[in-house]
């Protein structure tokens, strides 16, 4: 089972969690500078995960094997670097 960690809780991530239905990943973590937006996807997907407004400091926390970037194009680099 591989840990990943889903940065930007937006609209957008709700294909992400469906997208991952079934398969092997455990979502361990949610980031978004709108923590209220990661604790809804966290009620509505993955109640287990971590919620953070800080990607490194989730990084550190759960150390992920994979990172999920569904953020605004303007963010990407930011969490890609």
């Amino acid at each position: 089972m591989l840990k990943a960690v889903l940065v930007g809780c937006g609209g957008i991530s709700r294909a992400w969690f469906t997208s991952l239905a079934g398969e092997d990943v455990a979502l361990v973590g949610l980031v978004d500078v709108v923590k209220d937006n990661a604790r809804q996807r966290q009620a509505e997907f993955a109640p287990e995960a971590r919620v953070g407004k800080n990607l490194a400091d989730m990084l550190a926390d759960v150390q992920p094997d994979i990172v999920f970037d569904c953020t605004i194009p303007a963010a990407h680099y930011d969490v890609v670097t």
